[in-house]
């Protein structure tokens, strides 16, 4: 696992810096085109950084995330076509966190926010 984990985050890693810096023309693109495509994907269950960079790298949608934010968290298989959201989301389930999409186009991973509304009753 060690130098082709190591080499595989970095390709992965390289190509979403290297999206991010040309989004406004993946923007376009994906405007013209009608928006997200789907992508036929069978990933196997595993950790959840391993599976995110995967749809990141399949789809060619960057996937941002801290790697302490998914340390430790399995995500499920992932298999049908998706998008990159739908994937990433499928991915995150029951982990406490999701996922939100920039400007950009990129998603980001972020926790679920706790409900900060109170339930009121009247008497």
């Amino acid at each position: 696992m060690g130098s082709t984990y190591n080499l595989k985050r970095s390709l992965a890693g390289a190509a979403a810096l290297s999206l991010i810096l040309n989004a406004p023309c993946w923007t376009a693109l994906a405007q013209s085109s009608g928006g997200a495509a789907s992508e036929e994907l069978t990933l196997a269950a595993g950790p959840l950084g391993d599976v995110l960079s995967e749809i990141s790298l399949r789809t060619g949608t960057p996937i941002i995330f801290a790697e302490d934010l998914v340390a430790g968290r399995q995500a499920p298989s992932v298999s049908g076509a998706h998008t990159a959201a739908e994937a990433a989301r499928l991915a995150l389930a029951g982990s406490g966190l999701e996922v939100r999409a920039s400007q950009t186009g990129a998603l980001r991973v972020v926790r679920v926010a706790a409900h900060s509304h109170a339930l009121i009753r009247s008497p």
